[in-house]
């Protein structure tokens, strides 16, 4: 409720303009009865032709302005749904941004997916539907009843009786279902879940030849969909026929009741007849919102789902702005790792323990480990996508939790273990951090990457398109158009997470050596497993087990070192 009371203060004028187009609707709807109650009495029974004519033109008149204020009522309340539609993705989308890794796999991709996606729809459609079916039935069905009452008290109690009833009806429909609407999400969820992983690991599923078993985990995730949906649909297939035998009640009771009135002269045929067709349109205001009803429960969990992601208490806490002149300090050391300890799941069972480095301006510093030693986590520390669970990060010696996340990010350049290449074109992947770039710049990121050679060999060069995932490129060619897109953005700190592993050995040696000529002043993380890679670094960190086991320059390493000997033997660097 919070975030409709929020959107109705920032468009309050286009939220009661709506509303105010609508009491106008209702008026044309209720306004054509009367007039053809006083065209039967007033015009036909006295056999007066001008009566007829006059209010004939002006029921004419009334049914245009009712329609032109219902198709500008139909517009403004797509509007409305629109914009809030936009605004909850909007939210959904900057509220993502800012929370860490884990509570976004704590969420789970699919489930962030559909809140963004199909929970959004959900509650556009039925803001849409409040404006268009769902307000017009209760207002409407209510002011035909009292105009029912002020006819004909008697009849009144007939359209108030049946009215009541089929409200009971739907109430009650309503009531049975409200578990199966609110576990609909759940099984959708699931069912995007088992989808996604089908279609990434498409290539797998093949492989082992495992097809039948992924077709009756699809279908059972289906069938339970569908079972759900079949139960819902079941208990509203009710209301229609419920409704149309209460119609037909209620006319047969108006009618009986007028032939009682009507010769006597109690009551003017005309007020029957308006009666009838107040009844008639209550009941069927009715309907139409019950029918789209269903949908409220399902908009309403959908609403709280998209909630409580918004009000989530963020893991990592930002700032909003950082302390002046931290690039400018005295200090040399651009990353300090004091005592750091680390858990993804708050268990104890630490990722890396007890660490303690620093990286200075002009210094190459890299990291070496077995897989799960803790290398890649330290990136990720820097980066703060996750806090340390002990210790702490500082960059130029100021914790990184009193900077804000844009300021420390936009002075480090990344990139990951995986190459990810975003679709478009190659200039738009290596110009992502800023579309401003020149040509030139973009040239010379790429030619210290290693990539200009064979992007220029392409028949469209840096315009050259990028398929999904850069699947259109080798492992080696992503791996070096990721290094010039973090090469393009001028930074203090250059993380470089296994980033050379698809390359060859002269391309990588060539790598490093333009690395070290143009980013001499800089400060450079490289993590890696290939010893060929690190060997020249300033200072090498050996990690096992998340414990750092030894520090030191390459030889130092070899004479010292046995777990880093025994990389060195093993890609035979030494024999």
């Amino acid at each position: 409720m919070r975030l409709i009371k929020q959107f109705i203060r920032e468009n309050t004028f286009l939220f009661f303009g709506t509303l105010t187009l609508l009491a106008i609707q209702f008026a044309t709807i209720l306004y054509i009865p009367y007039l053809v109650a006083h065209i039967i009495d007033d015009g036909i029974i006295m056999n007066d032709f001008h009566v007829v004519r006059r209010l004939g033109i002006e029921m004419l008149m009334v049914s245009i302005v009712g329609v032109l204020v219902a198709l500008a009522c139909s517009y403004y309340s797509s509007v409305i749904a629109t914009k809030f539609g936009t605004s909850l993705r909007l939210s959904i989308f900057r509220k993502v941004q800012h929370l860490a890794v884990t509570d976004v796999e704590n969420y789970g991709t699919s489930a962030l997916t559909s809140r963004i996606t199909s929970d959004v729809v959900n509650v556009q459609q039925v803001v849409v539907m409040i404006f268009q079916m769902i307000l017009p039935g209760p207002i409407v069905g209510i002011i035909c009843i009292i105009m029912s009452f002020m006819i004909s008290p008697e009849m009144g109690w007939i359209a108030m009786i049946v009215v009541g009833l089929f409200i009971l009806a739907a109430g009650i429909v309503t009531w049975l279902s409200f578990p199966y609407l609110q576990s609909i999400q759940t099984y959708l969820d699931q069912m995007m879940l088992v989808l996604r992983e089908f279609f990434i690991g498409v290539r797998i599923i093949r492989a082992f030849d495992n097809s039948t078993y992924e077709e009756k985990r699809t279908n059972n995730t289906f069938k339970d969909y569908a079972n759900n949906m079949i139960h819902i649909n079941k208990l509203f297939a009710y209301l229609t026929p419920a409704a149309y035998s209460l119609l037909g009640f209620s006319m047969i009771a108006i009618l009986w009741f007028g032939l009682i009135k009507v010769p006597s002269g109690a009551i003017p045929i005309g007020q029957v007849t308006a009666v009838i067709e107040y009844t008639t349109l209550a009941i069927l205001t009715f309907i139409m919102s019950a029918l789209v009803i269903v949908m409220l429960p399902r908009a309403y969990a959908a609403l709280l789902r998209i909630e409580d992601i918004l009000s989530f208490d963020e893991t990592i806490k930002d700032v909003s702005k950082s302390p002046d002149n931290i690039i400018d300090s005295d200090t040399n050391k651009v990353i300090t790792f004091e005592n750091i300890s680390f858990d993804y799941d708050g268990r104890d069972n630490y990722a890396i323990n007890d660490i303690s480095f620093s990286i200075r301006r002009g210094e190459t510093v890299a990291v070496i480990g077995a897989t799960g030693s803790g290398k890649s986590t330290i990136a990720k520390l820097i980066l703060r996508l996750f806090d340390p669970s002990h210790g702490t990060v500082k960059y130029f010696g100021t914790d990184i939790r009193l900077l804000s996340q844009h300021f420390l990010r936009d002075n480090i350049s990344y990139v990951p273990q995986k190459a990810l290449l975003f679709s478009g074109t190659i200039e738009a992947n290596i110009k992502y951090h800023n579309q401003d770039l020149s040509d030139e710049e973009m040239v010379h990121a790429s030619k210290i990457a290693q990539a200009d050679d064979f992007i220029a060999k392409l028949d469209d060069g840096y315009k050259s398109t990028v398929a999904r995932g850069g699947a259109n490129f080798s492992g080696g060619q992503k791996q070096r158009i990721s290094i010039a897109r973090a090469l393009s953005k001028p930074s203090q700190l250059y993380i470089f997470d296994d980033s050379f592993s698809a390359l060859d050995y002269k391309t990588d040696a060539t790598l490093r050596s333009a690395l070290k000529q143009h980013l001499k002043d800089k400060a450079l993380l490289i993590i890696a497993q290939r010893v060929s890679s690190i060997m020249h670094a300033d200072n090498i960190i050996v990690m096992d087990n998340g414990r750092i086991i030894g520090i030191g320059q390459h030889d130092d390493l070899i004479q010292n070192n046995d777990t880093y000997k025994k990389f060195a033997k093993s890609q035979f660097i030494i024999e």
